[in-house]
């Protein structure tokens, strides 16, 4: 039932992906080994883990082909346009965190996570958007149709227009605002 439910849930929102499925790898591997360790030696006790070590590296190649999230050229772009005193909201904010301090030259900006909470002051990226002379937007394309950014990107747009679009390998966009 909660498989049905995920998949269901995938129609409006891809939730099987590596990163959300990860969790569930100690589980599978717990059950595979139960699974392998009920087989009464026979002839299927070889030919079944033969057959999923074939069936999974048949899966890797397509793996490796398909372009991976280019985080770091995303935060590159932001940090490196950003001014002082600029506003970055981050839809997915661990990519972002990690590159940003990768960039020690860049210059002060305020981070928010996908709530529009801030991640270190107290203040809702709302409540003070008017005093910064941009905000940033960074997350996935398929993002779009989140309620959540949805509603946040209409409130910035109450102050701010749209002034410049950019994608980056892997479905990640940034959107920058201004005055």
């Amino acid at each position: 039932m909660p498989l049905l439910l995920l998949l269901l849930l995938s129609l409006r929102k891809p939730v099987f992906t590596p990163r959300f499925l990860l969790i569930c790898l100690p589980a599978v591997v717990l059950l595979a080994g139960r699974g392998a360790y009920l087989l009464r030696p026979s002839r299927w006790s070889t030919v079944i883990p033969a057959l999923l070590v074939v069936l999974l590296a048949a899966l890797l190649p397509g793996y490796y082909k398909r372009p991976k999230e280019d985080w770091r050229a995303a935060t590159r772009y932001v940090l490196s346009a950003a001014q002082p005193g600029d506003a970055v909201l981050v839809w997915y904010p661990e990519p972002f965190q990690y590159y940003r301090h990768r960039f020690p030259e860049a210059v002060p900006i305020r981070e928010f996570d996908s709530r529009g909470e801030p991640m270190r002051t107290g203040t809702p990226i709302e409540t003070f958007a008017a005093s910064c002379p941009h905000v940033w937007m960074v997350g996935y394309d398929w993002w779009a149709g989140n309620p959540d950014f949805r509603s946040i990107a209409a409130a910035l747009g109450n102050s701010y227009r749209t002034r410049q679009e950019s994608s980056f390998t892997g479905g990640i966009r940034v959107v920058r605002y201004g005055q």
